[in-house]
């Protein structure tokens, strides 16, 4: 994965790693919310601001990936997946929180099968295998993953 300000591989898959974006998302006004005093540790508070819009997959990905902020806690990115696309993602080693924001699918683990919308909440935990399926509307999600993704020796 790049240090630019978006990937187009989900997290877990082949490519992934962890993106050094931090304020990817421009604020209220449209101007970047990026303090001069954030720090290292994201340790001051900021608006996201276009966390969870669905962006389409470029250059023949299958879907798109975005991180908006890495802390030492946790991680926040955008996953979007286009109406009959494909969810390529593999077990990650953090725990997970999906929070759609639009479209409509069904999520796949081996402890149940949900159908998801807009409102929906699902958390997965760390190592579990998972894949949105049946996807019928563009789908885009808001992934926080906790702790920090990537941060977790795989088992």
């Amino acid at each position: 994965m790049s240090n630019g300000p978006a990937s187009t591989r989900p997290p877990g898959s082949a490519a992934a790693g962890v993106s050094r974006v931090w304020w990817s998302a421009p604020g209220w006004n449209g101007v970047p919310v990026v303090p001069s005093h954030a720090g290292r540790n994201n340790r001051v508070m900021h608006l996201i601001g276009h966390a969870g819009t669905y962006t389409p997959p470029e250059g023949g990905e299958s879907n798109h990936w975005i991180v908006h902020m890495n802390s030492d806690a946790l991680s926040l990115g955008t996953y979007s997946i286009p109406a009959g696309g494909t969810d390529d993602q593999e077990p990650h080693t953090e725990d997970e929180v999906y929070v759609v924001q639009a479209g409509r699918a069904t999520l796949v683990t081996p402890s149940g099968t949900v159908p998801v919308e807009p409102g929906s909440v699902v958390f997965v935990p760390a190592g579990e295998t998972h894949k949105f399926t049946d996807i019928t509307e563009d789908l885009a999600l808001v992934v926080i993953f906790a702790p920090r993704y990537g941060s977790r020796t795989p088992r």
